[in-house]
């Protein structure tokens, strides 16, 4: 994800919660890995049907 280009802070904060809270992920493999926004939007909404 780039949070440069991911719109609204509260989105990428929203994106990135759900990324370290839900997913285990440290905070330094979110800034470095290259998942595209979408794909974590689509895993999120699938996440919470």
């Amino acid at each position: 994800m780039n949070r440069e280009k991911s719109g609204l802070y509260l989105r990428y904060h929203l994106l990135v919660a759900y990324l370290v809270d839900k997913k285990g992920w440290s905070a330094r493999r979110v800034l470095a890995d290259t998942i595209p926004q979408s794909t974590v939007e689509k895993e999120l909404i699938t996440s919470v049907r």
